[in-house]
């Protein structure tokens, strides 16, 4: 009687006992399934946060050439009209002093005239854009230095046109010269500091545009690694 109760059990029996198929693919399902959505929602956040960040990378490389293009060589532009414009006056005060006839220095002194109006203009849309303080400093040393070369050059117009040339040549030689020179020597600083400020902002939107560019590369390597994985 007690053997009967210990009995070894059939092998349809443990079949039994066993999971069905059905059961076993649902299993799969409910494991494999939860996965495969977390693995891609990282796939699909990692391409856009790589493609934001190549997105942000371009822009500003966009924003750096926008800004080297639109303003510093503007910059630099107005700033050598406003040499030459100078370079003008310079030379046409030269040819006032010398033995001319009255003719001739009339249209020296229109001539004179006309470069003042270029030198204004360029002036005020170069001061109507935005500068870097050292930028400022100079804007700041040419206008201190541009209004007592504009009055030394006009008393030497007046000694010529009051038929005191030979007075007027030595005003221009030892005072109204230097200072026009310095005021050249301060807007070929204003150049020289665009120059190098331009360069400065090609060199970053290159460099801006690299990085993005080494960005999306190694971030859709890693998208494809991970997605066959």
């Amino acid at each position: 009687e007690r053997n009967a109760f210990f009995q070894p059990v059939s092998a349809t029996a443990f079949h039994l006992l066993e999971p069905s198929d059905s059961m076993n693919s649902l299993l799969l399902r409910f494991n494999v399934g939860p996965r495969l959505a977390a693995a891609f929602t990282v796939l699909i956040l990692l391409s856009g946060f790589i493609a934001f960040i190549g997105y942000r990378g371009l822009t500003s490389a966009r924003a750096l050439v926008d800004d080297l293009v639109h303003k510093n060589m503007t910059k630099i532009r107005l700033s050598n009209d406003m040499m030459n414009a100078n370079y003008v006056i310079a030379t046409e005060l030269r040819n006032v002093v010398l033995p001319t006839s009255a003719e001739d220095n009339l249209k020296f002194i229109a001539s004179i005239r006309q470069a003042r109006a270029d030198y204004a203009k360029a002036h005020d849309a170069l001061y109507a854009i935005a500068s870097s303080p050292q930028g400022l400093g100079l804007r700041a040393e040419i206008d201190r230095i541009a209004p007592e070369a504009r009055e030394l050059n006009d008393k030497v117009v007046d000694l010529v046109t009051s038929g005191h040339s030979d007075k007027a040549v030595s005003l221009l030689l030892t005072q109204a010269a230097p200072p026009l020179q310095k005021l050249q020597d301060r807007i070929g600083d204003n150049i020289a500091l665009q120059d190098k400020l331009a360069s400065q902002a090609a060199e970053a939107a290159l460099q801006s545009m690299a990085d993005s560019r080494k960005l999306l590369v190694g971030g859709s390597l890693l998208v494809v690694l991970l997605s066959g994985t």
